[in-house]
């Protein structure tokens, strides 16, 4: 809701003999409004973004994708609570379900051929 000056003043000076204004709520916006077209092309993900860079994706990049992609639930070889995300081919690009093992940090640490510390 947009107050003119006056009633913006008469609240002002309401507040200052300490009687209670009650907050207003927001409304909406003035400005411009973007086109449902704008909007729809905006909301799109994956293939379907227009700024989509397929397998041109950094290894960062990967590596976030495969989070979004793939939920933690539990580790898939001890069925201990999982924390990470491997590639089973080392590629952070590859995220195919088939390449994508749920692991707990333990487990995830000996696929990569490394003992973990007790």
């Amino acid at each position: 809701m947009r107050l003119t000056p006056n009633e913006r003043a008469a609240r002002f000076r309401a507040r200052k003999r300490g009687e209670t204004v009650p907050t207003l709520q927001p409304g909406p916006k003035e400005g411009f409004k973007q086109s449902a077209e704008h909007v729809a092309k905006r909301t799109k993900r994956g293939q379907e973004h227009p700024a989509w860079k397929g397998d041109a994706v950094t290894i960062k990049g990967g590596r976030s994708r495969a989070k979004r992609k793939f939920a933690l639930d539990v580790c898939q070889k001890c069925g201990a609570p999982a924390t990470d995300r491997h590639h089973k081919d080392g590629n952070p690009r590859n995220n195919a379900e088939s390449n994508i093992e749920i692991l707990c940090e333990p487990c995830h640490i000996r696929a990569h051929g490394k003992v973990p510390r007790r």
